[in-house]
């Protein structure tokens, strides 16, 4: 997350901290790179869920694990 900031690719909006009995921060943003998506890509991946429907989450997770492992 702290490079993620550093490098500018993530936008906080808002920060909360509570340092009651352990530290928790808190992070409202986005990532700045996820405004720029082809809406093309966005289409076509739309359009591949319409039309395999029955297609699980976990199902779409491991097929994303599976192509970025043999990236």
């Amino acid at each position: 997350m702290a490079a993620l900031l550093l490098t500018g690719k993530l936008k906080v909006d808002s920060v909360q901290m509570f340092t009651d009995a352990s530290l928790l921060v808190s992070l409202v943003g986005k990532y700045k790179s996820l405004g720029n998506l082809n809406d093309s890509n966005v289409d076509k991946l739309v359009s591949f869920l319409d039309d395999n429907s029955s297609l699980t989450l976990n199902e779409i997770m491991a097929a994303l694990k599976k192509k970025s492992d043999n990236s």
